[in-house]
């Protein structure tokens, strides 16, 4: 059996390639990673965007603010980012629908990539918070560290 494929789109001759195009330079034209909806959902003007920043300033401050968080902080919001994009897409697109269920089957995009990603955020969050106050002490900086020493110089 033949399966379908995504549509390539190729780029035109001036058009500046992105850094993250693959080599062959083929581009994902639908769906959630579309240089479209990413963005959509980048950009504060559109309602998607403020939404999506909201919540990651809303998570960001939770944790004690941008400037306090370790790297691992860092790169599950990031992750938490990415999956709020792909389920409120999901989230829209079924608002779309007459009804979520068709000839007695819940639709297809709510089945197990749905439950996958909802599950994904959720356990992301969880490790979020749950060690939050138990990260390692923060490195200073090499001026922090400088203004230490000579601190600890001056007391001796």
């Amino acid at each position: 059996m033949r399966t379908k494929r995504t549509p390539i789109r190729e780029p035109k001759p001036d058009q500046k390639k992105s850094k993250f195009t693959p080599d062959d330079d083929r581009r994902i034209v639908h769906g959630a990673y579309s240089e479209r909806m990413r963005q959509r959902y980048s950009d504060e003007r559109t309602a998607e965007g403020r939404q999506l920043k909201t919540t990651m300033e809303d998570l960001a401050n939770d944790l004690g603010g941008h400037e306090n968080l370790t790297a691992d902080q860092r790169i599950n919001l990031d992750s938490i980012r990415s999956l709020l994009i792909v389920l409120r897409r999901i989230g829209e697109y079924v608002d779309r629908q007459e009804s979520i269920i068709t000839d007695g089957q819940l639709l297809p995009v709510l089945g197990k990539n749905y439950l996958s990603y909802v599950n994904s955020l959720r356990l992301t969050l969880d490790q979020l918070f749950k060690n939050h106050g138990k990260h390692h002490k923060r490195v200073p900086t090499l001026d922090d560290w400088i203004d230490q020493q000579e601190k600890e110089a001056k007391d001796k």
